[in-house]
C-alpha cells in the first residue's frame, strides 16, 4: 500500500505511526502489530500482522 523501497523505510514508518498514534493502533495496509510479544486484546485474527513485531524498551526511551 505505501511506496517503500526497503525494509528499513517500512520499519521507520511503522515505528512512526505507533509513536504518533499509540502502540495498539491498526498500521493502515498493515494491521495491528505485535509490541513486545503481544497484540492488543481486541485484534482478530484477519487485523493481526503475522511476522511483523516491535520490541519497545521504555528504559531507553528520551523524550524531549
Amino acid at each position: 500500500m505505501y511506496q517503500k523501497d526497503n525494509i528499513d523505510e517500512l520499519a521507520r514508518h511503522i515505528l512512526q505511526v505507533l509513536l504518533r498514534l499509540g502502540i495498539d493502533t491498526n498500521v493502515e495496509g498493515i494491521g495491528y502489530i505485535k509490541v513486545n510479544g503481544e497484540y492488543p486484546d481486541f485484534a482478530d485474527d484477519y487485523t493481526k500482522a503475522p511476522g511483523i513485531e516491535v520490541t519497545i524498551d521504555f528504559d531507553e526511551i528520551d523524550i524531549y
